[in-house]
């Protein structure tokens, strides 16, 4: 299923229009999250081992 974020948070979210009642005719609004913090994997990096010839 496709997905999309948002400008200020960069995870992916969608919507299934087919779970979506239509059967009321009334607007409707989503609150999306917006509180994206980038995760640091520095201390997960491992050296790249050299190849010998």
């Amino acid at each position: 299923m496709p997905g999309d974020r948002t400008y200020n948070g960069l995870q992916i979210q969608m919507i299934d229009l087919k779970k979506a009642n239509f059967d009321q005719a009334v607007l409707r609004t989503i609150e999306l999250p917006n509180d994206f913090e980038p995760e640091d994997i520095t201390d997960d990096a491992e050296p790249l081992a050299l190849k010998s010839k």
